[in-house]
């Protein structure tokens, strides 16, 4: 980056490397993305095909991830039950603790991810399902199964908030319904994934190990596809241009031309501000809410957990679960 002069010979404070004193923040954060991504343009010199091919990937493992982790639990309940004795009560408590980590993790994580970026938020919540998937792999007891599906419950909460956030940034704006879908196909195949090695694991001795254990490689995969991904340049616009030349542009021309007309302006909001009409928000808030308790209603979530038992009671003929 240069010391851009105004006429008067002072240096500018927005763009200034050699006044730290004035926003120190700033030039080292518009600095380390340059850095970054100069880097990874040297991975794909002039080509952003590669990089929208794997933000796709990074948006389908995600919900992959979500919903293999929603659905594993179904067949290797059959066996841990058996295993470890788990009383009903057990059963319910180890298939809620995935829940109460997504709780957890849903009160900090737009904190987090706000503070920390969309990109470093999900090499930490792949991070942390990897420390999640081990325990469940290598655990004794049944406070250890709780613990680790607390975990992962966290990481996938994280992963989830952050994917698709991070996916719509990159890319052009009649890209980002296509990128952010995959996120869903992902979701609906990882849960007939699950469902698949449930089946292929049922016979075998302590193969809810491997049920759990599999989820390291979808998110070993994420963690390295996202590496190759730039650090999202969404808040740039309000930069220096100099502070902007090394960073890697999805956008087509168009969209360029329209984040330079309309820079980025961040907007804050009150937490009562979801319930007021200023920008709509009051409707937003109640069909965002509508679509996820109607949801949660139908109790359809609680069946991927249960699946098992209830086609199992089924084939028996059995009247209770």
């Amino acid at each position: 980056m240069k010391m851009v002069m105004r006429n008067n010979s002072e240096p500018d404070s927005r763009s200034c490397v050699s006044c730290p004193e004035q926003h120190p923040p700033l030039q080292l954060q518009a600095l380390q993305i340059t850095v970054l991504n100069l880097a990874l343009l040297a991975c794909f010199p002039g080509h952003a095909l590669p990089v929208l091919l794997l933000s796709a990937t990074v948006s389908l493992l995600g919900g992959l991830i979500f919903g293999y982790e929603l659905g594993i639990i179904s067949g290797a309940l059959l066996q841990l039950q058996i295993d470890f004795h788990l009383s009903c009560f057990k059963q319910e408590v180890l298939v809620s603790s995935l829940l109460i980590g997504a709780l957890l993790a849903s009160l900090v994580g737009g904190i987090l991810i706000d503070r920390h970026g969309r990109r470093r938020a999900i090499l930490v919540s792949n991070v942390v399902l990897l420390v999640g998937s081990l325990i469940l792999t290598l655990v004794r007891s049944f406070i250890g199964l709780v613990i680790g599906r607390m975990t992962v419950g966290f990481a996938i909460s994280v992963s989830s908030m952050a994917c698709c956030i991070y996916v719509s940034e990159m890319v052009a704006a009649h890209q980002r319904g296509l990128l952010v879908s995959l996120y869903e196909a992902g979701i609906t195949v990882g849960i007939l994934l699950s469902y698949a090695l449930n089946y292929i694991f049922a016979d075998v001795d302590e193969g809810w190990r491997y049920m759990f254990g599999l989820a390291i490689a979808p998110t070993a995969m994420q963690f390295l596809s996202i590496l190759f991904l730039p650090v999202n340049p969404v808040k740039l616009s309000s930069w220096d241009s100099d502070c902007q030349k090394g960073l890697i542009q999805l956008q087509d021309t168009e969209d360029r031309a329209a984040a330079k007309q309309e820079p980025y302006k961040e907007k804050h909001y009150s937490f009562l501000d979801l319930f007021r009409t200023r920008d709509n928000m009051r409707r937003r808030t109640l069909v965002g809410l509508g679509l996820v308790l109607f949801q949660q209603f139908t109790g359809q979530p609680n069946l991927y957990c249960f699946l098992a038992f209830i086609a199992l009671n089924a084939l028996m003929g059995e009247n209770s679960i």
